[in-house]
């Protein structure tokens, strides 16, 4: 008995190790696949928050443009924003991106603006799909008042 509990240790132990070896295919350098462009909902107060669209642009550079609106008829919110991310490093499942975000808000009458610059990570989850964590310092026209807040995406590339 205990040597069939070492030996369901070991093969535990050692089956994700070997799998991990053998690589699953996601990659953002793959010549066949670039993943080029991607639909998702993206979170956070510097670039806005709702649906959000992903495209290239120029060499080494992403655009996400995010917007939402709700609420009722006569009382409607809504936001849109546009982040710029230059690729600083592009490796495996990987990339780590610098950029400006910008986001308009008009809620409860109200009108904002949020401006920011920050750096971030982006990580292939499962084939075609990624989470996109930044942390940009952005200005709050609201507030007069500068921040550091976090920005986080869920996508799906084509």
């Amino acid at each position: 008995m205990r040597t069939i509990l070492i030996t369901i240790a070991i093969l535990v132990l050692l089956v994700p190790t070997a799998r991990a070896q053998e690589g699953d295919g996601r990659d953002w350098n793959q010549a066949y696949d670039p993943y080029v462009g991607g639909i998702g909902v993206t979170l956070g107060a510097s670039a806005g928050s709702g649906l959000s669209i992903r495209w290239p642009a120029l060499r080494q550079t992403m655009f996400t443009a995010t917007g939402a609106a709700w609420g009722k008829s006569g009382e409607l919110q809504w936001n849109l924003g546009l982040e710029a991310h230059y690729i600083l490093r592009q490796a495996g499942r990987t990339r780590l991106f610098v950029g400006p975000s910008a986001a308009y808000y008009q809620t409860n009458g109200n009108e904002d603006w949020n401006i920011g610059a920050g750096v971030g990570l982006e990580r292939l989850l499962w084939p075609r799909w990624s989470l996109k964590v930044d942390l940009s310092f952005t200005w709050l026209s609201g507030e007069e008042a500068i921040y550091p807040l976090p920005q986080v995406g869920l996508i799906y590339y084509w």
